[in-house]
Parts: structure tokens; sequence; C-alpha cells
């Protein structure tokens, strides 16, 4: 964590300046985009949540998990404002509500994580908060009344068995603060198929962008009922809340309602499920942590599970019936 904490604003800047250019970027070819490149946002989105874990660590060290997530949300809530503030204009009645509803969703599964930091491992934090992928895939079973393809189960498992590889966590050593995130989890769960059962219907963008500031207002309506407002006091404080707020919400919260038009919740869930395994990458990378043989284990199940849940399999079927069908023509036309 050394390495993190002894960075300078001058090496976050641009890092944060590239995000949301990215995000205006995205934002302009919405529409137009296709289910691949849809899912590649959502696997950068995975990418800063994997790093997300580093900044609350960080920021829990010092800060109240209700201050880091009022401010979290404020900083991006702002940032979205100012630089999409035409973007915003003419929101619908229902594109509120549905804000209003997802916002609250967000701030229980925000706290819950940060609540449940604070007495348990991150790897066992980890390998709970990717039970996720078994929670979207049973909601929209219900939700649709119609069981899971077969490979999204396969998928799921692979990311499951993959995460306790990766962590080396004991699914069963549960305390108070794995049931919080287990409690995050599942919350998370529900944020995924109501955002993918309603980005069709609203202005996905502006709803994106409203749901943080209803997250905000509801931490700084907790900090103030329950706590002390308390701003950030040293560079590494503002490193965390910097990088939660611009990365790891403003791109990731607003962004996930536009690309997941053009995806499935349960396709979302097993991407989001690697957010443990870019965590472990950065750490890696970061703080030179290294892997024992069961993580690389673990990597190349969770790995294998996204690739699984990716694939198109109705087009791969397809390819492998052409050239049997080709085949057929061909020896029926030889033998006339």
């Amino acid at each position: 964590m050394n390495k993190i904490i002894n960075m300078r604003f001058t090496n976050i800047q641009q890092p944060l300046t590239i995000c949301l250019a990215k995000m205006r970027s995205i934002e302009k070819r919405s529409s137009s985009m296709s289910q691949r490149k849809s899912e590649l946002v959502l696997i950068s989105i995975a990418m800063a949540w994997g790093l997300s874990w580093l900044f609350m660590k960080m920021g829990i060290e010092r800060l109240s998990p209700l201050d880091i997530v009022f401010l979290r949300f404020s900083v991006a809530f702002i940032a979205v404002a100012v630089v999409f503030r035409r973007r915003l204009r003419g929101i619908s009645r229902s594109t509120a509500l549905c804000a209003c509803a997802s916002g609250a969703v967000l701030f229980g599964v925000c706290t819950s994580v940060l609540y449940g930091l604070g007495t348990t491992m991150a790897s066992t934090g980890g390998f709970i908060i990717s039970v996720q992928v078994v929670f979207v895939a049973v909601f929209q079973a219900v939700l649709v009344r119609k069981l899971p393809r077969l490979g999204i189960v396969i998928a799921a498992a692979l990311c499951i068995s993959g995460v306790c590889f990766l962590t080396d966590a004991n699914p069963l050593d549960f305390d108070a603060g794995s049931l919080w995130i287990l409690l995050a989890a599942s919350l998370n769960a529900v944020y995924i198929v109501f955002v993918g059962s309603v980005s069709h219907r609203v202005d996905s963008f502006q709803l994106g962008a409203l749901q943080l500031g209803v997250a905000a207002l509801l931490a700084g309506a907790g900090t103030v009922c329950f706590e002390t407002i308390v701003l950030p006091a040293t560079p590494q404080q503002w490193i965390a809340v910097l990088g939660l707020g611009l990365l790891c919400s403003a791109y990731c919260f607003v962004m996930q309602p536009v690309a997941q038009q053009n995806s499935t919740p349960e396709r979302a869930g097993i991407i989001w499920s690697s957010e443990a395994l870019f965590s472990a990458v950065f750490a890696f990378v970061l703080l030179g942590e290294r892997f024992a043989p069961l993580n690389y284990l673990g990597a190349a199940l969770m790995m294998s599970g996204v690739a699984i849940a990716l694939t198109d399999w109705d087009r791969v079927r397809m390819r492998l019936r052409a050239p049997t069908a080709c085949s057929a023509v061909d020896g029926a036309e030889a033998s006339r």
C-alpha cells in the first residue's frame, strides 16, 4: 500500500482527466455501440472497481464509511454535472424516478461494502462480493420466469471457483463484516437486474448521472444524522476520494447503464465478477504482492468463465454446422 499512499496528485490527474474524456467519447457513440463494444466498456468498469478496493482501504483508515460514500458521490455528481451539463437538460419524470430507486440501491451497496471492510479481510470480501454473479442469475430467472442458459451457469460456477482460489478465502469463514459484504453483493445484483430492465425505457446516461446525486444526498443525510462530516486531511485521503469519485463512480456508474443496454444482466454479472481478479492484478503490479500457484489457477478459471459468458454460442454452432451442410450439398450434387 505504501507505493499508492506516496503517490502525488500529479500522478493521478492525468488518468482521471482521460477518464472524463473517455466518458464524453463513449456517451456520443452510445446509441450505435455494438454488444462487443458495450461489453468492453463493462470490462473497463470491472477493472476500475478492482482498483476501488485499494482506494477504499486507503480512505477507510481515516474517514468513516458514510463520509467516504458522501464525498465519493458528491465529487462524481459535481464532475458529471459540470462536464455534461447540457446533456442533463430535459430530464423526464420516469428517468428521475428510476434514478431515485437505483441511487438508493447504489448507496446501500457502497455503504455495506465499506462497513464490511472495517472488519473483514480483503480476500474474503473479494470472494463474497463476487457471489453477486449467482444472485444476478437467480434474480433475473425469477424476473423473466426462465432458467438461465447452461453457458451462464457454467461461467458463474467457474468464476466463483476462480475467486475462491484467487483470494485464498474460506467461504465459510463468516463474521459481521462478511455479512455486510454479502448484503452488498445481493444489493448489487438487484442494481444490475434493475438497470438492465429500465435502461431501454429511459435515458440511460441521465439515469447514471442522477443516481450519483441521489446516493450523495442519502449519504449526506446519514452523515448529518449519525456522524460528523469530515473532509480529507492528507494527500492519501484526497487521492482515495478523487479516485473513488471520478474513476470508480463518475465513470463506472454513469457508463454502466449506457453500456448495459446492449448486454444482458447475466452477462454483465459474469463480467463484473472479474472485479476480484483485477483487484489482485493491481495489488500485484502496484503493491508488489506475489501470486501463489493456486492464485494463478484461480485467475485462469475466472478468465475462462468470462470467456464462456461472452461467447456467442449460437454463432459458434452455426459456423460448425456450415461446413457439414456444404459437404452434404456437394455430395448430393456429385451423386447426380
